[in-house]
């Protein structure tokens, strides 16, 4: 199942390939603030932000055996805003290896003092795949505060009440003012996919990551109601989650 990341810090001015930090939470192992995969894995697709941001690229031992892909698509802003581009890497057969420790490094053209930058990445067991379009989408909200730069669960009050059976996320809407990206967190399940945000209402989602073409988000029961963790720049107080739901 595909799963996401994060990495975040702030960079000063002039800076060439200099690391971001993996951002810490329950779901990964982070080493030398750097991300350590417990599988081999592929990778699916990369988000990089940043408002004065030039290049990217990502590092890990057995990359450096060949060379360090580089990520041609980047976000100059503060935002992931409406159609963030996105870096597809689904079908290429990049593997990022386990027990190793992989970093995103980035460079800018900042003038003076420093900014932050941001990546998500997104890996998977498969090269990619499509799943199956949703049967039907349901609106939850969430008033929790995030935490500004670090991933902040939060519950969701869902519009209406889920028929009793199990569903299979399909597709997956975040929006929140400052929010950069979301990942769902299902009970009993271990990995955690996610996506992008958009920031407010009448921006549209990068169509690769609404297309659910990297795989679905898992299933859960009615009588067990996923949440989402949220990284953002800000303390948001208030967030909108569409979910594609199909009966499992």
């Amino acid at each position: 199942m595909p799963r996401i990341f994060a990495f975040t810090s702030n960079v000063s001015a002039g800076a060439d390939n200099v690391q971001l930090d993996a951002v810490q939470g329950t779901a990964e192992y982070v080493q030398n603030n750097r991300l350590v995969l417990d599988r081999d894995q592929f990778l699916l697709w990369v988000y990089i932000q940043g408002a004065n941001i030039t290049r990217a690229r990502i590092d890990s031992p057995s990359l450096r055996t060949y060379l360090l892909p580089r990520f041609p698509l980047v976000r100059r802003g503060t935002s992931p805003g409406s159609l963030p581009p996105v870096n597809d890497f689904s079908g290429y057969g990049l593997v990022l290896r386990s027990r190793e420790e992989i970093a995103i490094q980035t460079s800018n053209d900042l003038s003076a003092g420093s900014e932050r930058h941001y990546a998500i990445i997104c890996v998977g067991d498969a090269p990619g795949s499509g799943v199956r379009a949703p049967e039907f989408w349901i609106r939850a909200t969430g008033s929790t505060t995030l935490v500004a730069n670090q991933w902040t669960n939060v519950p969701l009050a869902f519009e209406q009440t889920l028929p009793a059976g199990n569903y299979r996320i399909t597709g997956l809407i975040l929006r929140s003012a400052t929010g950069i990206a979301g990942r769902v967190v299902i009970p009993g399940q271990g990995d955690r996919h996610g996506t992008l945000c958009i920031n407010a209402i009448g921006q549209e989602p990068n169509r690769f990551l609404l297309g659910a073409r990297y795989g679905d988000y898992g299933v859960f029961s009615s009588v067990a109601l996923p949440s989402v963790e949220f990284l953002a720049t800000g303390a948001d107080t208030s967030q909108e989650v569409y979910l594609g739901l199909v009966r499992a």
